[in-house]
Formats: C-alpha cells, structure tokens, sequence
C-alpha cells in the first residue's frame, strides 16, 4: 500500500497540548496535507467546530489514557485498543493509502509503538520550546546533580550563561493539581541532571519537532538536533489564530477556547480594573501547572507583594494549597487581585527599568514576526522522501 498526503497528529490532555496540535495542524492543511487529529474522548468538547468542519481535518477519538507509572502496559488500556481498531479499519478501505507518518505529542509517546506495527514513520513532537529540553538533556550529560555548593559547570554546546550552579539544582517539581504527569510515577519535569524521560519517548522516532522557531531558539534547535542525530524543526510559535490576531488589540478569551473551570472575576471586569491604571504599572503574576514554586514559597510571595505599593494581577490555580491567604486581597486594598526587601527591589527594577522595557518590546516584536515557514518547508522535503 502506498502513502498519501495525510499526517497523523496526537495531542496529550490539557488545553497546553491540544491548541498546539490544533495549529500544528492548520499549517499542515496550507501545505495540502491532509490531517487527522488523535485526541482523547475527554477532549472532544474543546474542539471548535470550525476546526471541526474543515474539509482537510479529521478527528479521531480515543479513549482516555491512565498516567504511565513503572511497569504498566499501556498497550493494554483500552486507548490503544482504539487505536489499533482505527488504523486497522483505515488500512480496510480499498485504495487508501498509509499516512506519511505520525507527529506524536510527547505525552502519548506510548502510541508510537502501535503506529510502528503499521509501519508508519513517527516523529516526536515538543509542545514546549527547544530549550528547555537542551538544559535538560545538557544537565544530564554533565551529571549536574552532584555540582558542589559554590561549583559552576559548563554545559558543553550551550551558552555560557546556561551555566549550572547548586542553586540551579533546588527547583522543585509538582505535577498539575489532580492532572497528569509526564514524569514516570509522578508529575513534573525531571529533577534536574536527571534522566529526562522524554529521551525514552522519542527513540525510534525520524525527527523531532518543537513549538518554538529559528528566530526565537535556533541555537537551541540546532543543539538539539546535533545531539539526538536526528532533523529537528521549530514548527511554532503554535496558537490560535485569533491569540496572533490580538497582538495589538483586546480579546475575550472565549472566543478563542471555552472558559475551565470558571474565575472569581470575569474578563470585562479585570479590563475595567486594568483601565484605572497607568499603562505599564501593573505586576502580572501567574505560573504553570507543572512547573511552580513550593506552597512555602507561595507563601513568601504572598508576603512580598503584600509589602509592595504597586498594583499587580495574580492568578492562581484552583488548588487549595496553593492559594494565598484569602485576607491579602482585602488588606492589599486597590492594588490587589489575587531577603523581602531584596526581592521587592528586583520587582521594582523590573517595573521600572527603561532599558528593561526597551528589551520586552524588542521581544514581542520578535515573537509577533517569527515564522516556522522555512522549518515547514524543510520538514515537507524530509517526509516526502521517507
């Protein structure tokens, strides 16, 4: 059987891989490649219809997939069972072709080995950008866990400033409140000089992609492809078409997904808030669900914006533990929504520094004119030699 013009596209849970995978795919369609989206059952109300309805997308439900813990057989949960039913019903219809390869979320890495038994080539797929995965596979390579109090150490093919010291090596790793991870029996990335376990995931793949570009991570990409021996491509910045639309201008977040969970404050009211203040003054404040500070360190946090005099915004994650103490918002007056001293300079610094500002701007100026065109181009020729 011969192969056509589709590409299989797998996204992991959450709203942080399915938009990814979801431009991943619209860009694809623009090259005249047809594409199936693989996504948990789980996800199917967060698909736009619009996306839905687009003659060169399919959409291809699995069932739910548990958390990879030591020794479990994913193989044997039910999402790979419809898995192997769907391609085995594709491989059914007379005349259609074989996918030119899947493009597999790092998440779902465990699907490659039921794609592999179709002989369709795999390529492993970052929703993050390139170098953070550098740092990590670097800091393994340099056994970084053992750096001494006061030790410095290179990260051979990695800038200077990459450097590691002791105190690189107190981050601390949580998985998303009641989500899943993508560290083996736990959430998280890897404790760092560990082993990443991405680097179990994308062996056997053809190449790497990342949502990032040349203009915002070459270094980085051509670091990662050097080491892993393998193409890679900055395939991003993926998002919405509407987040790249808004640059310049205001947007309801509806529009663009549906609303998780609900907010104690809506999108209208935190505009109205932000319009009381001069432009340029407000603190925004938010972290990730798997990369975050301890709840000490919430804590402290908490203390040092509550001393501050300048407005900021805080969102926080509906996790008990991680709330800050529900009186800092009445006692943090007008400024609110949800060493010291040190720390409250370094906020003012960042609040009020020129050069700073000049650099945020240049930035976002980067960002808002990176393309992945060349990286697209290069992973067309690529596939279509496979």
């Amino acid at each position: 059987m011969g192969r056509g013009r589709d590409i299989y596209v797998i996204t992991g849970p959450g709203q942080g891989h399915l938009r990814p995978c979801m431009d991943l795919c619209n860009k694809l369609n623009t090259r005249n490649y047809h594409t199936t989206l693989v996504i948990s059952s789980t996800l199917s109300s967060a698909i736009p219809s619009s996306f839905a309805q687009n003659p060169l997308i399919s959409i291809a439900q699995i069932a739910p997939s548990s958390r990879p813990l030591p020794g479990s057989d994913l193989l044997s949960q039910q999402a790979a069972e419809d898995l192997r039913a769907h391609l085995s019903g594709r491989c059914e219809v007379h005349d259609l072709p074989l996918p030119i390869c899947a493009i597999i979320d790092f998440q779902l890495g465990w699907t490659k080995q039921v794609f592999r038994k179709f002989s369709i080539p795999v390529i492993g797929f970052f929703t993050f950008g390139a170098s953070a995965a550098a740092m990590e596979w670097g800091a393994w390579k340099v056994r970084a866990g053992d750096v001494k109090p006061g030790e410095t150490r290179l990260v051979p093919g990695l800038p200077e400033e990459m450097a590691i010291t002791y105190w690189d090596l107190k981050r601390k790793a949580f998985g998303p409140p009641g989500g899943l991870g993508w560290r083996p029996g736990g959430g998280g990335p890897p404790g760092l000089g560990d082993k990443p376990p991405w680097v179990s995931v994308i062996e056997g793949s053809v190449a790497l992609m990342f949502n990032t570009c040349d203009d915002l991570d070459g270094p980085f990409i051509k670091y990662m492809e050097d080491q892993m021996g393998m193409p890679t491509w900055g395939v991003g910045p993926l998002s919405p078409d509407k987040h790249r639309e808004s640059c310049d201008s205001l947007i309801n977040d509806p529009l663009i997904r549906e609303q998780e969970g609900g907010s104690n404050l809506s999108a209208q009211e935190v505009r109205r808030w932000l319009n009381t203040k001069p432009r340029g003054s407000v603190l925004y404040v938010a972290f990730g669900s798997e990369v975050r500070p301890s709840v000490d360190e919430y804590k402290q946090l908490a203390g040092v914006l509550e001393d501050w005099s300048r407005p900021f915004i805080w969102a926080v994650q509906h996790d008990k533990d991680y709330r800050p103490d529900p009186g800092l918002q009445k006692r943090a007056g007008n400024r609110e929504m949800v060493k010291r001293d040190d720390i409250i300079k370094g906020m003012e610094r960042l609040m009020g520094d020129e050069e700073m500002r000049d650099r945020m701007v240049g930035m976002k100026s980067r960002f808002d004119d990176a393309t992945s065109d060349a990286a697209l181009d290069a992973f067309s020729d690529f596939i279509n030699q496979k």
